[in-house]
């Protein structure tokens, strides 16, 4: 079993969707043990349905030794001739009391011996809530004694399981004879196989509240209009079978139609009937319906299809009727799935497109060479050829490229198998007749057919070896064989040995095997190979015949795994695709399949954020997406990826993304703005827009140059870009509402500001009369401002309010201007806010209420007093906490970064302190709380500002979700030993203290593989010894911070020589490298660009960007590097400069003497 797949990147609820869509035993056989995590998933997944009429031996045997019977919803449990023994090995693993959280149950064609154990045990699955019990009509057909086998279970059933009647919601029977039905007092859907009319008066009389009722109905239809009574009926499904001597008509069903006023949902089946061909009088009874379908034996077609040809019938309703062979019904439901060619096909219809009709039949039965060429059928899956018939003319009827199972059923048939052979590229199963065996073998001579899979042999009795030797030398590829009567158990071992690919095989015999069942079973097992299983089933429901099954159980270890993908439509697969950004999508699927493959090439709703993209996966990833399938697209010119933004416009021009709907610009390049905005007006189906002017990055030289000028030329170029692409925009993002206050955005719905004036805010409400949701950082002028929002669409409201002191009263007077906000979440400093009486005044309407409070106070336990009424606790569910001067819901704006102290205690109403827990990911310890009250199991980053043992972290920490750890010292790591163990998902350090000597000869023996990110400070007298070692100490490092500051480039260099696999470094200095691209080394061959970024006030961040493509640069200069490296530098308190070389390079550092 490998630890790690990429199905791991799928959130559970995700994995479940697709385990609905995939068979059950392909689930498994795929899936387990693929890694821990899909185990993990798969042995808590509960099983909507195991349904064992779809399963053979093989699949029933594997599935036992995986699942647990808790795990199963929905069981159903079919017996018949070709699926028979399923439920008794089914049952030899399994008792029916452990399937505890068991929901629906299905018995169909279960035997009494069963059923005895089966049926009395019913009363301990106490969420059984549906039980259908029925038989099928072919069991019927072989059992005469049927109804006394169904009254005998029925008795059982009514005798030890009367609480189990009374929870059901929905019960499927044969009838309902003999049956007390008052008992079902909470069931809403009720089937009945076959039912009288006099019981039908009985079930309308004593279930009134039944929802949808399905019944076979048979006696005098004058009592069909009981029905009447079944008022709250939406789903009604009737099929009349015989009424002695009588015709139902419409009057019939115009006496109790029209009283079912909440029905949606209506099926109508009749033998025979008059007038059911008028669709004039069927229209008036079925205008409320939502679907309605029927199906009528009609004597005579006394009116043509006319009537259902109207705009009700064909333009309102969307109802197609069909006439053939004198049968009247609406397709596609009717529609048969085998239809039997013997006569020249005639169809009327009320449509004059009669595909529906053609596509739905997926078994074609050919018994003559006289047929309309004009019909054509796409979707035959079975074809039965009952005679000759030419390949060409066939193919004009028949898609034969879908046909999968032939079937020969006939001496003519038989010789066009080698003439059909290759027009069925997916035809892999055969049955045949066994008297047609040697004709088909003559036929065949030397041929060997490696297509079939699947081998179906009814009847066959092999009276000579030779038979069963060719069979198996033509057929070398069987996977699947079913003989329905063979001679002896020699047969069945000989099968077993000449088919080396067997995986099931199911036999039929005479009773031989009715006595001494288990020793004839041994004797067999013993006969044939090891790594197959045999069972010996006698069905009493067939009482001639004897099955020996046969499955390999060897297959499973050594079985190729399918790609389960395959199985999903593409709807599923694309739905999959939007929780991924386009890299996680292609990292996850590319080449997985053809078939996903495909998908991947026509999926148009990529979303692409570059800052998360690597260049690596970038190359591959342009190969594969064409610009008009992404939707929203992340250009990012940050630290670390601003050369794949340009590179990727060098590569793409922004007008060539015509569905783009979503673009956001994170440090945008002020040489790329005017390119990129001029652009946007053509982005026709552009609805969202972010962007933070703020954070834009200027070239070096503008520096020198007037850059307020140079900032108010940016703005009055934006606003110009802003009139014109606003305006048709649903969602914004921006830094503040300078820009917005005079701009119309009448399609405008959702608005976020990083910061807003009150009076900006005032004037964008004017504009903006469709917004639904807003998220605003709120700055005040003055002290006594109000605030007077009025807004009747606004639904959604995220406030922070800084530098100003709000009181509750000015909240309210915003609530009250707000009448239809359901979602509002609040940060501010105040003094009076925790008013919980108050506050519940004002949010009675809204749906969620999050706040976080700072408050200068000590509040304490009663500050929570307000807080704790049933309308917080009971009905809203909100529930509140104090710590640390801060006032806040748990529920989701829980303070994530939690500083705790020996003095720390946490107030809450919450009903288990654990609440505050789960919205916790970062903690500062600067002592051990005395009365400690939460272990913390969601931390990712844990700063440790005091001495402490893991002994005691442990027991108020689990440290294997933190990710980023500060600690004082070097030497704190010794406790924290073993290292791997103890933080296994650890990759960054910080060390908060400067790096000494006598801490590096502590810890110089040990290295910290996992540490990619290491942040410190060094003492600079010692600092080529200390750098030396820690190379050694944390040899993966990629990412280093040096918090010392910098006297020189050569420095700089000094400090990354040594460390393989970085790539990226930053330090401070107190200097200002005036001619520093001349000293990185500027000449033609190594081009450099210099830019800066405006920050705030007067800081500044300047980049020096490498543009070379890897050149190797090998002349003396101070510093020998061989590199493509980018620098930037901070100028505020002190300097701050970023080194970063490419991922796929390595550093080579030598110093001139």
């Amino acid at each position: 079993m490998t630890s790690y797949c990429f199905l791991d990147r799928f959130p559970v609820e995700i994995l479940h969707i697709l385990f609905n869509y995939i068979p059950i035993p392909e689930l498994y056989y795929n899936l387990y043990n693929v890694s821990d995590y899909i185990n993990a998933i798969l042995i808590h997944y509960s099983i909507s349905l195991i349904n064992l009429k779809s399963f053979l031996q093989y699949h029933v045997d594997f599935i036992c030794h995986h699942i647990k019977p808790d795990q199963i919803i929905s069981l159903k449990l079919f017996d018949d001739i070709d699926n028979n023994g399923q439920s008794e090995l089914f049952f030899s693993h399994f008792h029916i009391e452990q399937f505890t959280q068991l929901q629906s149950l299905t018995l169909i064609n279960i035997e009494n011996t069963f059923l005895e154990f089966i049926l009395p045990n019913l009363n301990r699955l106490n969420h059984l809530r549906s039980f259908s019990f029925d038989t099928t009509e072919d069991y019927r057909m072989i059992n005469k004694d049927y109804r006394l086998r169904f009254t005998q279970s029925t008795s059982i059933l009514l005798n030890t399981c009367t609480n189990l009647l009374s929870q059901l919601k929905q019960l499927t029977l044969y009838n309902v004879q003999e049956m007390t039905l008052k008992s079902l007092s909470c069931l809403h859907h009720l089937k009945i196989s076959e039912c009288s009319t006099t019981e039908l008066k009985r079930i309308c009389s004593e279930i009134p509240q039944l929802k949808s009722f399905n019944a076979c109905l048979q006696g005098d239809p004058i009592y069909i209009k009981d029905l009447s009574s079944l008022s709250n009926l939406t789903w009604l499904i009737l099929k009349i079978d015989v009424f002695k001597n009588q015709f139902l008509s419409m009057n019939f069903i115009e006496e109790f139609l029209p009283n079912l006023f909440q029905l949606k949902h209506f099926e109508f089946q009749a033998n025979y009937g008059d007038d059911f061909d008028d669709g004039k009088r069927w229209e008036k009874l079925t205008k409320s319906l939502i679907t309605f379908n029927f199906k009528f034996k009609l004597r005579y077609l006394f009116e043509s299809l006319n009537s259902f040809r109207t705009s009700f019938w064909l333009e309102e309703k969307h109802w197609f009727v069909v006439y053939n062979n004198g049968d009247l019904y609406t397709i596609p439901r009717f529609v048969p799935i085998q239809l039997n060619i013997n006569i020249p096909l005639s169809i009327m219809s009320n449509s004059s497109n009669h595909t529906i009709f053609y596509e739905n039949i997926t078994k074609l039965i050919v018994s003559t060479e006289i047929f309309n060429e004009n019909h054509y059928f796409p979707n035959v899956k079975i074809l039965k050829m009952n005679c000759l018939v030419s390949i060409e003319k066939l193919s004009h009827i028949i898609n034969l490229n879908e046909v999968k199972h032939l079937i020969l059923s006939s001496q003519n048939s038989v010789r066009m198998f080698l003439l059909i052979l290759p027009v069925m590229p997916l035809f892999n199963e055969l049955t045949i007749t066994g008297y047609l065996v040697p004709v088909l073998i003559q036929e065949l001579q030397n041929n060997i057919i490696k297509q079939i899979r699947i081998l179906n042999l009814r009847f066959c009795y092999f009276e000579k070896e030779s038979i069963s030797k060719t069979l198996c030398h033509i057929f070398p590829c069987i996977e699947y064989l079913n003989v329905s009567l063979i001679n002896s158990t020699e047969d069945i071992v000989f099968f077993t040995k000449q088919l080396k690919y067997l995986l099931n095989a199911s036999f039929g015999m005479n009773s031989l095997f009715k006595k001494d069942k288990n020793k004839n079973c041994q004797e067999l097992q013993m006969s044939i190979d090891k790594k197959y299983t045999c069972q010996i089933v006698h069905s009493l429901n067939y009482n001639t015949l004897s099955f020996v099954h046969i499955w390999n159980t060897e297959h499973f270890e050594g079985m190729a795994r399918i790609c389960l993908f395959d199985l999903l439509p593409i709807e599923l697969l694309q739905m999959i695709f939007s929780y991924f950004l386009a890299h996680e999508i292609f990292l996850s699927f590319i080449d997985v399949s053809d078939y996903v493959n495909a998908t991947l090439l026509s999926y148009a709703a990529y979303q692409l954020d570059l800052k998360l993209i690597e260049k690596s996966q970038l190359n591959s990833f342009f190969y594969c997406i064409r610009p008009e399938q992404i939707i929203s697209l992340t250009l990012s010119h940050d630290n670390d990826t601003s050369h794949l933004s340009i590179y990727f416009l060098s590569i793409f021009r922004l007008e060539q993304f015509i569905r783009l709907r979503s673009i956001t610009f994170i440090d945008i390049k002020y040489e790329l703005i005017e390119s990129i905005f001029n652009n946007l007006h053509k982005l026709s189906q552009l609805r969202s827009l972010s962007f933070d002017i703020e954070n834009i990055k200027y070239k070096y030289e503008i520096f020198n140059i007037d850059f307020p000028a140079k900032l108010n030329q940016l703005n009055s170029f934006l606003f110009s870009v802003f009139v014109q692409i606003l305006p048709h925009l649903k969602r914004v993002h921006l830094n503040n509402g300078d820009l917005l206050k005079s701009i119309s955005l009448p399609h405008l719905h959702h608005l976020k500001l990083k910061k807003c004036s009150l009076n900006q805010l005032e004037a964008i409400f004017q504009h903006t009369p469709q917004l639904k949701s807003l998220d605003v950082c709120l700055r005040f002028e003055n002290q006594f401002s109000q605030i007077v929002l009025s807004s009747v669409q606004l639904i959604r409201l995220n406030l922070t309010i800084e530098n100003y002191s709000v009181s509750i009263n000015q909240l309210e007077q915003l609530l009250l201007n707000l009448p239809y906000l359901k979602h509002f979440e609040v940060n501010a400093n105040g003094r009076n806010l925790a008013d919980g009486q108050q506050w519940q005044i004002l949010t009675r309407n809204l749906i969620t209420f999050n706040f976080k409070f700072n408050t200068n106070l000590d509040l304490n336990e009663r500050t929570l007093h307000s807080f704790r009424t049933p309308y917080w606790l009971e009905e809203k569910h909100w529930f509140v906490a104090y710590q640390n001067n801060c006032l806040f819901t748990v529920s989701r704006i829980a303070s994530i970064h939690m500083i705790i102290s020996s003095s720390t205690y946490v107030y809450t109403t919450a009903p288990n302190i654990t609440y505050v827990n789960e919205s916790i990911t970062k903690l500062t310890i600067e002592a051990i709380p005395t009365q400690n009250q939460i272990r913390y199991t969601h931390i990712e980053i844990l700063n440790l500002q005091c001495s402490i043992s893991h002994e005691e972290l442990i027991s108020i920490i689990d440290l294997r979700q933190v990710k980023h750890l500060f600690i004082l010292s070097l030497v704190d790591l010794l406790k924290l030993m073993p290292f791997e163990q103890l933080l296994p998902r650890i990759c960054k350090l910080t060390i908060l203290n400067d790096l000494t000597m006598d801490m590096i000869k502590q810890i110089r023996y040990y290295q910290f593989e996992q540490i990619r990110e290491l942040d410190i400070s060094l003492n600079y007298e010692n600092k080529n010894y200390i750098m030396k070692k820690i190379v050694y100490v944390f040899p993966f490092i990629e990412r280093i911070s040096y918090r010392n500051y910098l006297h020189s480039i050569q420095d700089m260099f000094r400090f990354i020589y040594g460390f393989e696999h970085l790539r990226s470094t930053y330090f401070y200095t107190y200097l200002i490298f005036p001619n520093i691209a001349r000293n990185i080394y500027r000449n033609p061959e190594f081009p450099i660009d210099i830019s800066w970024q405006f920050v705030e006030d007067n800081d500044f961040l300047y980049h020096i960007f490498s543009s070379s493509n890897c050149r190797q640069i090998n002349r003396s200069i101070k510093v020998s590097v061989r590199l493509t490296f980018t620098i930037e530098i901070l100028i505020c308190r002190h300097l701050f400069i970023i080194f970063r070389c490419c991922n796929q390079l390595k550093i080579f550092i030598g110093y001139n003497n």
